[in-house]
């Protein structure tokens, strides 16, 4: 259970760094933010850390582990998933965010993993890095930092993006829809929506919920193209707009036809990046036409050179 709930997401959380920090030869030299969102993952690891501070000195050990699951969830789901075209372009931020939070947070999982944390440790820290100790066993613990107002301000409003998230997708299971697939609207209640009208927290909901808009309203207005939820723990209400019109459902299809040329990349095991021909063969004229009409947002979503349908695909190709 430990190995696939912490080893495993760490593991691939410190690979895909790696991966992307080869492919742009990124080396380290120092926090450069300036994305909320790593703003919030730095916030987010402080205030993990004194929770893990405060049952070691506990010998609560149990909440030790509770609290390194929680953050690795977080960093992989919420901060990883989300910043995915950030690492893929280079960006500096993301980059020394990431690197920072693995080096710090392998020192603070030495005690419990000692060979992970020390594989991890010796693999990022560069050797020409003055800071750079023998081992990370020989390492200070991380350093709390005292959190500031603007501090938890980000996880308060991270807080309300999960549950907002939390509520949509409740609302697209019950009613079948897929995230995939693209709705026009969610509508949110709430008494922090004072604080919650902002880019990123916005930013974040649209693309959790693959929704075009986020309106924050004083009251909401339940019929059956605009399901409504209420959060059991918080004052959030939400409503979805489900009416999928013609652009929403070809969009749709165009995720989907991505998400299945993604899920053959991997298959095939390519390298991040590689350039590909595809060929697709479909019956729906409808769909095939969608396709063929979208060759070049197809083409750059996927690297692909050339995308051509045809009547029939070898199988040794497909």
């Amino acid at each position: 259970e430990q190995i696939r709930n912490f080893v495993l997401p760490l593991w691939n959380c410190y690979s895909f760094f790696v991966t992307y920090a080869n492919l742009h030869e990124y080396k380290y030299e120092g926090l450069a933010i300036d994305n909320a969102l790593d703003k919030w993952l730095i916030e987010r690891f402080q205030s993990a850390l004194k929770q893990i501070v405060k049952s070691y000195e506990e010998y609560n050990l149990p909440g030790v582990v509770k609290e390194y699951l929680l953050f690795i969830d977080d960093l992989s789901r919420w901060y990883i998933r989300r910043s995915r075209d950030r690492f893929a372009s280079g960006d500096k931020s993301a980059l020394s965010t990431l690197y920072f939070v693995l080096i710090e947070f392998s020192k603070a999982i030495a005690p419990m993993v000692p060979f992970l944390s020390e594989e991890i440790y010796q693999n990022l820290i560069s050797n020409d890095d003055v800071t750079k100790a023998e081992s990370v066993h020989l390492c200070d613990f991380p350093k709390i930092e005292e959190q500031s107002k603007d501090g938890q301000v980000l996880l308060d409003q991270m807080n309300v993006v999960r549950e907002v998230v939390n509520l949509g997708q409740s609302i697209r299971a019950q009613k079948g829809i897929k995230v995939r697939q693209a709705l026009s609207s969610i509508s949110i209640k709430s008494d922090a929506d004072s604080k919650m009208s902002i880019d990123w927290v916005e930013n974040l909901i649209k693309e959790e919920l693959n929704v075009k808009e986020v309106k924050w309203v004083s009251a909401l207005h339940e019929d059956d193209k605009n399901p409504q939820i209420k959060s059991e723990v918080t004052d959030i209400e939400v409503a979805l707009d489900t009416n999928i019109t013609e652009e929403l459902r070809n969009e749709g299809i165009i995720r989907e036809f991505i998400r299945l040329v993604q899920d053959q990349r991997k298959q095939m095991k390519l390298i991040i990046g590689e350039e590909i021909e595809i060929e697709f063969s479909i019956s729906d004229n409808m769909i095939k036409d969608i396709l063929l009409s979208n060759v070049d947002t197809l083409k750059k979503a996927l690297s692909a050179s050339e995308i051509a349908f045809e009547e029939s695909i070898d199988d040794k190709s497909a």
